[in-house]
Order: C-alpha cells, then structure tokens, then sequence
C-alpha cells in the first residue's frame, strides 16, 4: 500500500510508451511508475553524493593529474597497461 499520491502529466508519448511496457511487463502502470521513480530516486541520490564526495576531496587537494589520466587512458590499447594513477594532494 502506497504511503502517498502524487499525480503527474506525462507527454502523451512518453505515457504511451509506459504503457505499453506495463502491457509487456503484465504490470499496471501506475505500479511500473513507481518503481521506476523509486529506482530513479536511489540513482540519483548516489549520482549526487558522489558529486559532493569528489569535490570534497578536490576541495582538500586530493587531485589526479590530468596528464596521468591521459597517459593511463592510452595505455589500455596496447600490451603494457599502466595502473591507474593515484590522487595526490596539494596540487
């Protein structure tokens, strides 16, 4: 049981296409809704502390080199891949 209501309007494309996924999913659509608002929720409150997190720790100095990151990057076409760089403070 659904502990509130909240009603939205949706592009008559986008809700078309909800519900036919509710259709293939044999799902009512309202309950499809919800769990792909709750997954949303869940994704972005990781997508956001983890923004807050990295400029947290570049705001204490803990940075990577962007030519480290380069170098790196390219290494991973050949045969001798580099590790990955480590943050390193006070830059």
């Amino acid at each position: 049981m659904p502990d509130g209501l909240m009603a939205i309007k949706l592009e008559r494309t986008v809700l078309d296409r909800l519900e036919a996924l509710a259709r293939a999913a044999d799902r009512p659509v309202d309950e499809l809704a919800a769990a792909v608002i709750a997954d949303f929720v869940v994704a972005e409150e990781t997508r956001l502390s983890a923004i807050r997190e990295g400029v947290a720790a570049a705001d204490a100095g803990d940075l990577i080199d962007h030519a480290a990151v380069r170098d790196w990057v390219k290494s991973w076409s050949g045969d001798g891949e580099l590790p990955p760089p480590k943050a390193s403070r006070g830059r």
